[in-house]
């Protein structure tokens, strides 16, 4: 009875094998998803491996209907999970015996009697088998063993299922949809040609992309013809291609358009060739009309020329003989003296000599300047005085008129300096030193009034450092120290000296000697001498001075103060 569920069971999957082969149709290029492997034909008799093994995919016509229903059963599945198999009447003989394999008794699923004698039913083997279980017998039952790599299917080899590459051309997908058809090589996913997109309408384009093709209405203009003839129009008009027809030419006119569709605007000089009026004046006026930048222009027969000196408006502006033409350069007018000098100039269309000097009052200058044909009578500018160009008294001079050129005669002469503000002798000094009434100075450099006794300098005024009107000074270089000091200090003066009275002696501000006497009862009073506390000190330095005596018990106390010694 166990064998004869397990060739039931055989028979399940076989036929499940057959109702669920996807092999059975034609293979759509490209629509397996990214990294998706198209499954092998293991039921192709040409797969290799399969030489020699019995077809489980073709169903024995003897054997009992399988319920469609059956779910198929994995050959690796352990037999506690095969499900029972009812018997449907069949009478025991006719079921075919069942092997041995080795299964463990309490493995096995019970089969239903269905009324067979208890005496029909074999007794399970209760021995044992270590034997591991093969996985297939044919490649068919290696279909749902999981997932294989790109280009390679599973495949039943010793009893197991083993990955092994699909058959070269056979189709897979490289995740491309812009590649078709791709195909396996060697185990490999090849990718196929790039795919043409074309939905057959003439007014659109069409470009893969990583959905696949898509389709854009073609953006085109259809141009033709030329100048006023040109014509553009879209590339289709509701989804109906166009055809572009050039405009019909016409007569060429000047309007700066290619009528004629010839290539050439305004070519011939449409409307030209008819007399006008021009916008110049003079002989500039008569013109010609002219088709110019898309207009008609009345261009003058005769253009502007330089204007010259013929009573004729040459230069076509409006005016005759404009801009003195032809004048301007010096001439003689044939009168005497200065009047004699003139321009070229065009009067009534004639070029003529102008007078450009009048008469003037003679100067010196070697010119007739009043036109009487003398030069330089009456000595002109003569008798005034002027500078002969000379230091000190010898610039006075009287002005001359010599050979047409004003000239200084010299009336100041040198002589011996003397203090009154001039240059007497011409030399360039004014009062130098020793001069006649000059006095005496003392060399003052520290400006208090008193000089140096021997440094002296005879001046018309006093003129620094020569300033001193009193001799005596000790320091001339310290305005403090002079014979009139009467000031003390306590510092020296630039000359390191004490001696700022300049009498040769060191005197001393404060001197004498302080001291307290002390008077008893029933006097009871101190008198007080003012004076240095210990020894008078010398100038500039500080000692103390005594400026009064307190009254105490029986005693006087000493009031001092610290000064310092001034001198002078």
């Amino acid at each position: 009875m166990l064998r004869q569920a397990s060739m039931v069971l055989a028979l399940t999957v076989s036929v499940f094998a057959l109702g669920c082969g996807g092999n059975d149709g034609p293979v759509q290029l490209d629509t397996f998803g990214p990294d998706t492997v198209a499954p092998k034909d293991v039921s192709d008799p040409g797969t290799p491996g399969d030489e020699g093994r019995p077809d489980t995919a073709v169903e024995d016509p003897g054997a009992p209907p399988v319920d469609p229903g059956t779910p198929p059963v994995d050959p690796g599945t352990p037999p506690e999970d095969v499900p029972p198999v009812e018997d449907e009447g069949l009478p025991p003989q006719d079921l075919p015996p069942v092997e041995d394999e080795g299964v463990p008794p309490e493995d096995v699923p019970p089969v239903e009697d269905e009324g067979m004698p208890p005496e029909d039913v074999p007794e399970s083997d209760t021995t044992e088998d270590t034997t591991v279980p093969d996985e297939c017998e044919v490649d068919d039952d290696c279909i749902d063993f999981g997932v294989p790599a790109e280009c390679h299917a599973f495949a039943c080899e010793d009893g197991q299922c083993v990955e092994v590459p699909v058959l070269n051309d056979a189709l897979c997908s490289d995740g491309d949809l812009c590649t078709s058809p791709d195909t396996c090589q060697d185990g490999f996913c090849v990718s196929g040609p790039a795919v043409v997109c074309d939905d057959g309408d003439p007014c659109t384009v069409g470009t893969c992309e990583v959905t696949g093709c898509v389709y854009a209405p073609i953006d085109q203009t259809l141009t033709c013809g030329t100048g006023a003839c040109y014509r553009e129009l879209p590339f289709c008009t509701d989804g109906v291609p166009n055809t572009c027809v050039p405009g019909a030419p016409d007569a060429e006119a000047c309007d700066g358009v290619d009528n004629d569709c010839d290539g050439a605007i305004d070519n011939g000089n449409p409307g030209g060739g008819v007399s006008c009026q021009s916008e110049l004046s003079g002989p500039c006026k008569p013109g010609t009309t002219a088709c110019i930048d898309g207009a008609l222009t009345c261009v003058p027969n005769l253009l502007p020329q330089p204007e010259v000196c013929d009573g004729i408006d040459n230069d076509c502006d409006g005016v005759i003989d404009n801009g003195n033409p032809g004048g301007g350069e010096p001439c003689r007018t044939g009168k005497l003296g200065a009047c004699g000098v003139g321009l070229i100039y065009c009067v009534d269309a004639l070029l003529e000599c102008v007078q450009t000097v009048q008469p003037t009052a003679e100067v010196c200058d070697g010119l007739d300047n009043n036109c009487d044909g003398q030069v330089d009578e009456g000595n002109p500018g003569a008798g005034l005085p002027c500078n002969t160009g000379l230091p000190g008294v010898c610039s006075e001079g009287i002005s001359t008129c010599t050979g047409g050129k004003p000239g200084c005669i010299q009336i100041g002469q040198p002589s011996p300096e003397v203090c009154d503000g001039k240059d007497n002798d011409c030399d360039g000094v004014i009062d130098p030193p020793n001069a006649t009434g000059c006095a005496v100075f003392l060399k003052d450099q520290d400006g208090d009034g008193y000089g140096i006794a021997g440094d002296t300098q005879c001046l018309c005024q006093a003129t620094a450092p020569y300033t001193g009107t009193q001799p005596g000074d000790c320091c001339d270089t310290d305005a403090r120290a002079r014979p009139s000091a009467t000031a003390w200090f306590t510092t020296p003066n630039n000359c390191g000296s004490y001696d700022y009275n300049c009498d040769g002696q060191l005197s001393q501000q404060y001197t004498g000697t302080g001291a307290c006497r002390f008077f008893d009862f029933p006097l009871n009073f101190c008198e007080t001498t003012e004076g240095w506390v210990g020894g008078t000190p010398n100038c500039g330095v500080t000692g103390r001075y005594l400026t009064g005596c307190g009254l105490g018990f029986f005693v006087c106390n000493q009031q001092t103060s610290n000064i310092a010694q001034g001198c002078r």
